[in-house]
């Protein structure tokens, strides 16, 4: 999902990360991948978010999905792997959110 400014802010509120930039030379090869995205790069790999449906969150809730893993330990590269939910869900209009973070990542996406 693209994200507004607001919904932005409210994650950068909850768990501290900020999105790639629109300008990076890797946007549209992202784009082109896994579709029309805010992109969030962390520890694991490449996160979206994805709208949740469960009325046991508040808001507007949205939960951190990888969508690509890092091939090495430098993290040069990233390889496109099946989605995998995080636990870390996200009140994209308040920016509280619930559960764990995205990967053991000290909160960042």
């Amino acid at each position: 999902m693209k994200l507004t400014s607001k919904q932005i802010d409210a994650v950068k509120q909850d768990i501290g990360a900020d999105p790639l930039e629109q300008d990076n030379p890797a946007i549209e090869a992202l784009r082109g991948a896994f579709g029309d995205h805010t992109f969030y790069v962390g520890v694991e790999g490449l996160f979206v978010l994805e709208p949740v449906n469960d009325s046991s969150h508040p808001g507007d809730p949205a939960q951190l999905v990888l969508v690509a893993a890092w091939t090495d330990e430098q993290k040069n590269a990233l390889q496109p792997i099946p989605p995998k939910a995080s636990e870390k869900v996200v009140d994209l209009a308040t920016g509280g959110g619930t559960g764990k973070n995205g990967g053991g990542n000290n909160g960042k996406a």
